[in-house]
C-alpha cells in the first residue's frame, strides 16, 4: 500500500487570497487526528531507504508531511508537529531564502516571508528534511534544457553550501514535471521528486511521487477522506488537485509577462 504524502504551503492565521493557506487551528486538528489514528511520520530520505530496501519498512501506519516554498510560518507547523512527535520535509527556493515571495503573483499585493537559513537549520536539527524547490520557482516545462539544469543544479548547490547537508529531494514548482525534467533532476543527484496533480508514470517512480494537497477548504471530514483516498482512490485525489492547480497558473503568466516587459 502506498504511503500518503501530504502537501502544505503556508500555516498561518494571516489572511491571504487563495486556498493554499491553512490556519494554525486547522493544522493542529489535522495533526491531532493523524496522531490519534496511529500515524507516524517519515522523511522522503527515509522513504527512499525503504524503497531501496536498505532499511526495513515499519508495520505502523506511515505518512509523509511536506511543505512547499519553505515559508517562515514553518515555525508554526514545526511547533505543532513536535507536540505529536512528527517531523516533516520542506522545499526551499534558494534565491528567496529569508526573503519575501516576490516570485509569486498575489492579489492585493500581499507578500509572504520565506524562512531564513537559521530556521531551516533548526528544522534539520529536529529531524526534518530540507529539499529543493529550484532556484527561482520557475515553471520548468517552459524552460530550455540549460535553463532547467541551472534552476535545479544551482538550487541544490546553494542549499548544500548553506546548510552543510546533502539535498536529495526536489519538489517541482507548480507541481509539474515531465520525463526530461525528472531525468535531469536524477542526474543532478536527487533521489526523490514530488509532484502535485500529475498523472502517475509508474508505481515505483521515485522521481514522480504523488502528493495530496491540503488546503483551507479541507474541513475535518474532507481531510479524513483525502487521507483515505490517498490509500485507496488516487484518481479522485488527482481530479481535485487538477482543479486547484489550475489557479496557480496566474503566477506562471505573471512571471512570463514580467520577463517580456523587462526584456
Amino acid at each position: 500500500m502506498a504511503i500518503p504524502i501530504l502537501a502544505y504551503h503556508n500555516i498561518s492565521n494571516k489572511f491571504e487570497p487563495g486556498v493554499t493557506r491553512n490556519t494554525i487551528h486547522q493544522f493542529k486538528n489535522q495533526m491531532e487526528w493523524l496522531f490519534r489514528n496511529g500515524y507516524q511520520t517519515i522523511t522522503l530520505n527515509d522513504y527512499h531507504a525503504f524503497e531501496s530496501k536498505t532499511v526495513s519498512k515499519s508495520s505502523k501506519k506511515t505518512i509523509i508531511i511536506t511543505f512547499d516554498d519553505a515559508y517562515e510560518s514553518l515555525a508554526n507547523a514545526a511547533a505543532i508537529m513536535q507536540e505529536f512527535g512528527f517531523i516533516g520535509c520542506t522545499f526551499a527556493i534558494s534565491d528567496y531564502v529569508g526573503r519575501s515571495n516576490l516570485w509569486d503573483y498575489q492579489l492585493l499585493n500581499r507578500k509572504i516571508q520565506h524562512a531564513d537559513y537559521k530556521l531551516l537549520k533548526q528544522l534539520l536539527l529536529s529531524g526534518w528534511e530540507v529539499g529543493s524547490h529550484t532556484k527561482t520557482h520557475a515553471f520548468l516545462p517552459f524552460l530550455s534544457d540549460n535553463e532547467i539544469i541551472r534552476e535545479i543544479k544551482t538550487s541544490k548547490e546553494t542549499l548544500e553550501n548553506h546548510l552543510n547537508v546533502s539535498i536529495k529531494s526536489i519538489s517541482y514548482p507548480y507541481g509539474k514535471c515531465n520525463a526530461k525534467i525528472r531525468k535531469i533532476a536524477k542526474d543532478m543527484g536527487f533521489q526523490t521528486g514530488v509532484s502535485l496533480g500529475m498523472k502517475k508514470t509508474s508505481q515505483h517512480d521515485l522521481m514522480n511521487l504523488h502528493r495530496v494537497g491540503i488546503y483551507l477548504f479541507d474541513i475535518k471530514p474532507i481531510f479524513q477522506k483525502k487521507i483515505s483516498s490517498a490509500h485507496f482512490n488516487p484518481k479522485r485525489i488527482y481530479s481535485i488537485q487538477r482543479c486547484v492547480s489550475s489557479f496557480s497558473f496566474g503566477s506562471v503568466f505573471y512571471r512570463l509577462l514580467k520577463q517580456r516587459i523587462i526584456n
